[in-house]
């Protein structure tokens, strides 16, 4: 019946083409999961962004802050302010991914045909899903738009961290023209005594590198304070990031033109088949009415 009876009517339903077998037509409900699983995969991701956010609002990195409009004050301690929006979306991510499981329990057993478990109980939980997604979305999007960045604070603290020691290792690589593996060595002791001695990556010297260089190479090192310096600068570092995925500017919006793109590609299909589909139900009006006509 179904693959006959859509073959007739899908013109003027909007469907592609006719399912082959009736009863993957009438029983099968695979789209709620599919469906759901992007739900519940996207819910994820927001989530795992929102955490980084989160914990960037802390005090122990205070790297940004969230506006007041979407921030709340804590019920006792009246100098906390908390980023509530990203703890509501980071708490989504767990009920989109509860909305899959649940979708796959009331199909799981259901036998392979027209049931209430896969033609009522299984799809309500998408739609739920659905807003539920379009809610965070719209949240995180808000939190985003209006977030403030204490660039100073970024900045002090990627001077100090150690976390450009990689790009002192590829100076040394490139001025003395030993191995990454020799260099990684190198650094890897550096941070080891900089750290015990309570010091920080500002406070390396080519005291310090010449020391370490000498104990691994056999000889001493030419590099100058001028190029340690450069290669632990967070700024330069990221603007020297000009290959694809890299942190230079220009790459950046590379990046984003790309996902502008898709996004606009995404939008066209879509807007053609609501076309279609409103095509179709025209066709189905003028249909009824001919007959009842």
């Amino acid at each position: 019946f179904c693959a006959v009876g859509i073959s007739v009517i899908g013109p003027f339903l909007g469907f592609d083409a006719p399912l082959e077998n009736s009863i993957d037509c009438v029983a099968s409900r695979d789209y709620l999961l599919e469906l759901a699983a992007a739900i519940s995969i996207f819910g994820n991701t927001m989530s795992r962004a929102a955490q980084d956010l989160f914990n960037w609002c802390g005090p122990d990195f205070g790297y940004l802050e969230v506006d007041d409009s979407i921030a709340v004050t804590s019920s006792i301690m009246p100098q906390k302010k908390n980023p509530t929006s990203l703890e509501v979306v980071k708490g989504k991510g767990g009920f989109l991914a509860g909305y899959f499981v649940g979708i796959f329990g009331a199909m799981k057993s259901a036998p392979y045909t027209n049931a209430v478990d896969v033609t009522y109980e299984a799809p309500r939980h998408v739609f739920e899903a659905l807003g539920e997604a379009i809610a965070a979305t719209d949240l995180l999007a808000e939190t985003v738009k209006t977030i403030h960045l204490h660039k100073d604070r970024m900045i002090q603290k990627a001077l100090t961290n150690f976390c450009t020691i990689t790009e002192l290792a590829n100076t040394l690589v490139r001025r003395e023209g030993i191995s990454f593996r020799a260099a990684h060595d190198i650094l890897a002791d550096i941070v080891n005594f900089m750290l015990t001695e309570g010091k920080t990556a500002e406070d390396i010297t080519s005291q310090e590198v010449n020391r370490f260089f000498s104990e691994h190479v056999g000889r001493d090192s030419t590099i100058t304070d001028e190029e340690i310096s450069e290669g632990l600068d967070p700024v330069k570092n990221a603007l020297g990031k000009i290959t694809q995925g890299g942190s230079a500017p220009e790459e950046v919006k590379r990046q984003i033109q790309v996902l502008d793109d898709n996004i606009a590609c995404d939008a066209a299909i879509l807007e053609a088949r609501r076309a279609k589909v409103k095509q179709a139900k025209i066709a189905l009006e003028k249909a009824i009415d001919d007959i009842l006509g």
